[in-house]
């Protein structure tokens, strides 16, 4: 069986003592180039938020405790200027803290839909306006090389155990009218990124682990998933379902599909309808 690893990299947010938002400008100096390095990870100025890194991990247990060290890093960094770190998917900023040349740079390269096979439509700025959105991007490596049809469909499979509990798991509803969208992913010499997900699951243990073991999960079992999966179900009825934040639907195709029984596995009826 293959070796499959699995990090991340989550924006979070800042604010100040009075709860307002703050940017993170000039307070790392790591950028996408080149992050800061720190032990179990990295940190990089996003934007306007402070985005962090893990180092890719075999289990879950290392996966939450390099989570937790490299965020409570960044927390000790933004301590020393008054502001606390919030892990929210989505802030609106004041126009004052919006006027840099930072500030208006949105991500780095597109996204790849891997349901249509084509690069999605980068944001545009204008309709953003001053809303700014934190993902919790999954990456997932695998000790052999994937083929392209495999990372594609390692993230369709991602989108059916994580994209759409997601829907009605998020209670976040503006990130999803500019990004994540179903089957963002990138591509990566290691395997690849799945971009569908906020930052929502970040804070909480089970959470993160539910992430974590279903990732795993798809990258071992997605053929056998996929087959089963699309003779039973149009798969524009999952995409419709993330893109639109359908809980309706996202909780329908999870009980019919039986996805809600690895919620129940994680979460008891904590996700209960």
């Amino acid at each position: 069986m293959s070796i499959v690893t699995v990090g991340t990299d989550t924006e979070v947010f800042l604010v100040d003592k009075g709860g307002l938002p703050h940017s993170v400008e000039g307070l790392i100096g790591g950028t996408k180039q080149r992050p800061l390095e720190i032990p179990h990870g990295a940190l990089q100025e996003d934007n306007v938020m402070p985005e962090f890194n893990t180092d890719p991990v075999q289990d879950w247990y290392a996966f939450r405790y390099k989570i937790d060290h490299v965020l409570s890093n960044l927390e000790q960094r933004m301590m020393e200027h008054d502001l606390s770190v919030v892990i929210k998917a989505s802030m609106e900023f004041p126009e004052s803290m919006l006027r840099t040349k930072q500030a208006a740079v949105f991500g780095c390269d597109p996204d790849f839909d891997a349901w249509a096979l084509s690069m999605n439509t980068p944001v545009n700025p204008k309709a953003v306006g001053n809303w700014r959105t934190a993902g919790g991007h999954v990456h997932f490596g695998v000790d052999r090389p994937l083929m392209p049809d495999e990372k594609t469909d390692i993230v369709r499979c991602m989108d059916i155990y994580l994209g759409l509990p997601s829907v009605f798991m998020d209670e976040d509803t503006v990130r999803r009218q500019w990004y994540g969208r179903a089957g963002a992913m990138r591509d990566k010499p290691y395997g690849g990124e799945y971009r569908v997900l906020s930052n929502f699951w970040i804070e909480d243990q089970s959470l993160t682990r539910w992430v974590f073991e279903m990732t795993t999960w798809c990258v071992e079992n997605h053929d056998e998933v996929l087959s089963r999966t699309l003779s039973r179900i149009d798969h524009n009825d999952i995409i419709q379902a993330i893109n639109h934040n359908d809980e309706t639907a996202a909780r329908e195709i999870c009980s019919y599909l039986g996805v809600d029984q690895y919620l129940d596995t994680y979460f008891g009826d904590r996700y209960a309808a």
